[in-house]
């Protein structure tokens, strides 16, 4: 948590090995995480934080578009609110 009490998500779309694991393996895992986050109820009072951080050595071809088209849809489906900073 952060120091105002808000769960912490963290992302690194570098260390992806699309040969490992599939882009809708990855959304699951996504998802699931977010789920937990939504049944927390310090969690749902303060909000959460969805970082996004590509590591210093990351390579185009690690970025999945799969894996950001299904994030941004997931605005759509879960009951929480995002924004980006």
């Amino acid at each position: 948590r952060d120091e105002s009490g808000r769960a912490i998500l963290f992302f690194d779309p570098g260390l992806h090995n699309r040969f490992k694991y599939s882009a809708q393996s990855m959304l699951r895992g996504i998802w699931y995480l977010m789920h937990c986050v939504l049944e927390d109820p310090v969690s749902q009072e303060l909000g959460c934080i969805l970082l996004v951080q590509p590591h210093k050595e990351a390579r185009l071809k690690q970025f999945d578009r799969d894996i950001a088209v299904g994030l941004a849809a997931f605005d759509n489906y879960l009951p929480m609110r995002f924004k980006a900073c």
